[in-house]
């Protein structure tokens, strides 16, 4: 496309969609755009480095973003003007920070931070102001600036899943958690480093194979899955 044929388009980090797909966001080394026209053209609107960014799933006005650093943003105008959001300290080039709203209640944002080899932040107000929630577990097994993830089931926003060389599940919004797999059993268990996730409804029986077409027709119910792989039933 030649509106991103430049180098301030050479890493683009994150892709978010408004709920109404009125509205793109690109989350990227030069900061973060925004487009109203499906891509052909875009508009900066901040310059600092940003890796990730969100939607609010029931409100296309407002967004929550991240960075390095220590860095959150959220925005109230869908993605025309960010906000520093407070609470998370500045941190250094290595203090990255992944975020992502609870889908069955928004007010709820949750942030992983490389601090401390992981720390868990909670936001109560739509990602303006967080505050700590989990530390000392090295969840992000010390490469959290390189692999990083967080995801909150749609069904209850006090489920979810951290990781980078591993997976960690919290059942009680992040206060305390489980790990759930080793890397070095792959296949049996999700192999290591983690830089994403999405939801897919899964069958039981497709869930200790990679997917496919056919086994996401043939999906019944909503699951987590990083590197295209579900978790070892028992383990989602």
């Amino acid at each position: 496309m030649n509106a991103t044929a430049n180098a301030d388009w050479y890493f683009v980090n994150r892709l978010a969609i408004s709920p109404n797909g009125s509205v793109l966001m690109a989350a990227t080394s030069s900061g973060l755009w925004r487009s109203t026209d499906g891509g052909a053209t875009w508009s900066r609107r901040t310059t600092t480095r940003a890796l990730d960014v969100n939607f609010n799933p029931a409100d296309n006005s407002k967004a929550i973003a991240s960075g390095s650093e220590g860095s959150a943003w959220y925005s109230t105008d869908g993605g025309v003007n960010w906000t520093a959001a407070t609470g998370i300290p500045v941190l250094d080039y290595l203090g990255r920070v992944e975020v992502t709203y609870a889908p069955n209640n928004p007010s709820w944002v949750y942030a992983s931070v490389s601090r401390n080899s992981g720390e868990i932040w909670s936001s109560t107000n739509g990602g303006q102001t967080y505050a700590l929630v989990n530390t000392g577990n090295s969840y992000l097994g010390g490469q959290g600036w390189y692999d990083n993830i967080i995801w909150v089931d749609p069904t209850n926003a006090n489920t979810l899943i951290v990781g980078g060389i591993d997976l960690w599940r919290s059942t009680n919004g992040g206060s305390s958690l489980t790990k759930i797999s080793q890397w070095w059993s792959a296949p049996a268990s999700a192999h290591a480093d983690h830089h994403a996730t999405l939801n897919l409804r899964v069958s039981t029986a497709a869930r200790t194979r990679p997917f496919s077409s056919a086994t996401m027709a043939a999906s019944t119910r909503p699951t987590m899955c990083t590197r295209f792989w579900a978790p070892p039933a028992g383990r989602s």
